[in-house]
């Protein structure tokens, strides 16, 4: 009861190491890929976050700069309770402060 297989090539092309090697080559290219996307997602998350927090705060920070030097700069006066406060530019201050200390 035996088939016979005459007039057939026999098929050897297709080997369990042949299957193995595409395998292995094809996991190992399945990591390659998700290493770079996993590099790829951490630069993008890193620009993303510098954009985001640190220029956001390098502009609150120039406008705060900005304000603070504007006050220090600038004549007003308002009142404080009773008191008349007048307030007039820093290096005017300065110069008057050692005018009065040094007499």
């Amino acid at each position: 009861m035996g088939f016979d297989l005459t007039g057939y090539e026999k098929d050897d092309n297709y080997t369990m190491s042949s299957f193995f090697a595409y395998t292995s080559f094809s996991v190992f290219l399945l990591i390659i890929i998700t290493l770079l996307l996993a590099f790829y997602f951490f630069i993008q998350r890193e620009k993303m976050y510098d954009e985001m927090v640190l220029q956001d705060e390098v502009n609150s920070t120039i406008e705060y700069t900005n304000s603070q030097k504007k006050a220090l700069n600038s004549y007003s006066e308002y009142l404080d309770g009773d008191t008349k406060i007048i307030q007039i530019p820093i290096n005017k201050a300065i110069t008057k402060a050692i005018n009065f200390y040094n007499e």
